[in-house]
């Protein structure tokens, strides 16, 4: 019953600022997602500033060259409240405590739940380009995104495959990625198999190396982070095992390493992820 009455509040509060009919000025940014999504919605002059030097990370940025433009916030009230925006963008996830102090300082605040599909994904572009009186913009790039996605899916099609391959993520933390994430909903976009789903393993927490063995990919994703993760050093790991060389995806070579930008964006650059990931799985070295 209190997640019911949460919802339902969270959706009050939502509409209550879809209903306004304001353009704001002064938009800020407080996560990397929503500073990818505000670059691609709203012209340079109304974003004052965007969530920190994330954004500015090559492997886990989709804007590292546009960001350089603003200021960062870096959670620091005191710098986004010298900003002066008239509203603040953000994920479900950020500190409920910092949002409240936002809105105690009177500003406005929309926060949106973060989306785990690309269904969600395009939800949430649409509702940011409504409260933004961008819709126009935000309904371009959903089309953009879906005329692409219908491309690639077109040319997994061509292929007839017999069999779907069997997709996994694996991590240098050595966890993995379950049914309740992007990553799960980029691999049934571009047909494939999440075997995780199902195993009783969940994402963040370690997947043991018999489970990876059992579980047996024919292909194995692993996020890059150049900057906090030694990616060299896993592969060596992975590729070197005696214990791992009859897996499918270490035995035919499909071991993949992407930017974790490519793998898991909560924003329109998911399409990216999707090409990208369909290039590698299927070797389809045409799309972008």
């Amino acid at each position: 019953m209190k997640k019911i009455l949460l919802f339902f509040l969270s959706l009050i509060l939502t509409v209550s600022i879809l209903g306004k009919n304001v353009k704001y000025e002064r938009v800020a940014s407080i996560n990397l997602s929503s500073d990818e999504m505000l670059t691609a919605l709203l012209p340079e002059n109304r974003i004052v500033g965007l969530s920190g030097k994330i954004n500015e990370d090559k492997d886990m940025s989709n804007i590292s060259d546009i960001a350089k433009k603003y200021p960062k916030i870096e959670k620091n009230l005191e710098t986004l409240l010298d900003l002066n925006p008239d509203l603040v963008v953000g994920a479900d996830w950020i500190d409920s405590n910092i949002i409240q102090s936002i809105k105690d300082a009177g500003i406005e605040v929309f926060i949106y739940k973060t989306p785990k599909s690309y269904a969600e994904q395009k939800e949430v572009l649409l509702s940011l380009g409504k409260v933004l009186d961008e819709e126009d913009k935000s309904q371009e790039i959903v089309k953009n995104m879906d005329e692409r996605l219908g491309a690639v899916q077109e040319k997994i099609k061509a292929l007839s495959l017999k069999d779907k391959p069997k997709i996994m993520l694996y991590t240098p933390y050595e966890t993995t990625s379950d049914e309740k994430t992007s990553f799960n909903d980029i691999v049934n976009l571009i047909g494939g198999i999440n075997p995780v789903v199902g195993s009783g393993v969940n994402s963040f927490e370690k997947i043991s190396k018999e489970k990876v063995i059992e579980l047996d990919p024919d292909v194995i994703i692993v996020p890059v982070w150049t900057s906090e993760i030694n990616n060299e050093e896993f592969f060596k790991y992975l590729l070197d095992d005696p214990s791992f060389q009859d897996i499918k995806a270490i035995k035919n070579k499909q071991v993949y390493g992407i930017p974790y930008k490519k793998i898991s964006p909560s924003s329109q650059y998911m399409i990216g992820g999707i090409e990208e990931m369909a290039r590698r799985v299927y070797h389809l070295e045409d799309l972008k």
